[in-house]
């Protein structure tokens, strides 16, 4: 998913657990603000990372 207005790429993976994967996104948006990059919240959340990598 593109967000044009933060210009961010989120990267969600499959929609299990989506309610947690999109708080995840809101807390990484507001923590991450007014910078352009990549959130990944694409791995399983029980073992993997979620994270935001900048661009540059």
């Amino acid at each position: 998913m593109f967000l044009e207005n933060e210009n961010k790429t989120v990267y969600l993976g499959n929609c299990k657990d989506l309610n947690t994967r999109i708080l995840y996104m809101k807390a990484i948006l507001e923590k991450e603000s007014g910078k352009s990059g990549e959130i990944y919240i694409n791995a399983d959340l029980d073992t993997g990372y979620v994270y935001f990598k900048e661009s540059v």
